[in-house]
């Protein structure tokens, strides 16, 4: 029986994500990146609104007082028009660059960088009546119909309660000069702003997580669909080339590991580097536990060096273990007499060290 939608039991795996995400549907929250913008202007005037308003007062002054010098003709209003409108853009530039960063960092801190067009591409099944009518009563809908109304209502019952604190002061607000007016108007304004961008962010944060559970819950598979996906992994040369590469740097790690249980290091000296070990009481003949050419031979002399195991020239001997033993495998017979003078040499080595050290 074949499975059904019902059925997607399975996690996605890697392969479905980066598809879902090479097509553009990420669980994204639209309502966490307004939050963040929004939160950012309203800071940007609390610190920088002072020089807005003067730079804008500023602006209007030197506008007025042009008109009342200059003929008034359509030539010099429209050039002063033009002159005030460019005064006030670039005045307002560094605050509309600030929001406009906002917003890309916003959504890259979501989602990451990512570039694609499949998502411009024309979708006939978007136009379909029947899926659309679907689409309105479905579950995914009312859910989002009903978190809208209940961040409708939180606002609105956070911006009651902040300005029901200053009903009183906002009650005697005629019978005041500009000054204190406008320091109150200010102070309300600025209240209402924090606390409702503050509701924001916590409702958007929710929405976030909401937003990504959703995605990966419908980008789950089909025990069938996971075990077609492997399937087609398998003779996909691409994934076994990168399964090569990650068993050749796996190996890589170990060789260097087993490096430092190592009794010499056989070297070139620069571009082969062998390094051996024996134990008399459970192996035979010694074996090679690490071997590289160029990069490789530099990091295991390199690690031989920290651990103190001796490095021995020996350019022949070198280059013929690098060619005919494989890591893991013993000195052949042919080359078994150059290793164990090698092994007798550096054991003379260890034993002369010891004698001196116990005097």
């Amino acid at each position: 029986m074949a499975e059904q939608d019902d059925d997607k039991t399975e996690e996605p795996t890697a392969k479905r994500r980066e598809e879902s995400r090479e097509k553009g549907q990420l669980g994204k929250s639209q309502d966490l990146s307004a939050a963040i913008v929004v939160g950012l202007a309203v800071l940007a005037l609390y610190v920088w609104g002072g020089r807005i308003a003067a730079f804008h007062f500023g602006a209007a002054h030197q506008l007025l007082g042009n008109f009342s010098t200059l003929e008034l003709n359509q030539e010099n209003i429209e050039a002063q028009t033009e002159a005030a409108f460019w005064y006030v853009l670039d005045g307002m530039f560094p605050f509309l660059l600030l929001l406009f960063l906002a917003a890309i960092v916003a959504n890259v801190s979501q989602i990451g960088l990512l570039i694609t067009f499949k998502t411009m591409a024309p979708d006939f099944g978007k136009i379909n009546p029947i899926k659309g009518l679907k689409n309105k009563f479905s579950l995914k809908t009312l859910v989002l119909g009903m978190m809208n109304v209940t961040k409708s209502i939180l606002i609105a019952w956070v911006s009651y309660l902040v300005l029901s604190a200053y009903w009183g002061s906002l009650f005697h607000l005629t019978g005041q000069d500009v000054r204190q007016s406008s320091a109150l108007f200010f102070e309300v304004f600025f209240a209402l702003a924090f606390f409702i961008v503050l509701t924001m962010l916590l409702l958007a944060l929710a929405d976030f997580l909401y937003q990504r559970w959703q995605n990966v819950q419908s980008m789950k598979m089909t025990k069938q669909e996971v075990r077609d996906e492997m399937k087609n992994m398998d003779g996909d040369p691409k994934i076994k080339q990168k399964r090569r590469q990650i068993q050749l740097q796996m190996s890589k790690q170990r060789m260097m590991k087993d490096v430092k249980d190592a009794d010499v290091v056989i070297t070139n000296p620069t571009h082969f580097s062998i390094a051996v070990k024996y134990d008399e009481a459970t192996m035979r003949a010694p074996i090679v536990v690490a071997k590289g050419a160029d990069l490789l031979a530099l990091r295991i002399r390199e690690i031989a060096k920290d651990q103190g195991i001796p490095l021995v020239e020996d350019k022949p001997l070198a280059r013929a273990l690098y060619k005919v033993v494989e890591v893991g495998d013993a000195i052949p017979q042919k080359l078994y007499k150059a290793v164990a003078e090698i092994l007798a040499y550096v054991y003379q080595m260890k034993n002369d060290r010891r004698s001196k050290a116990s005097r």
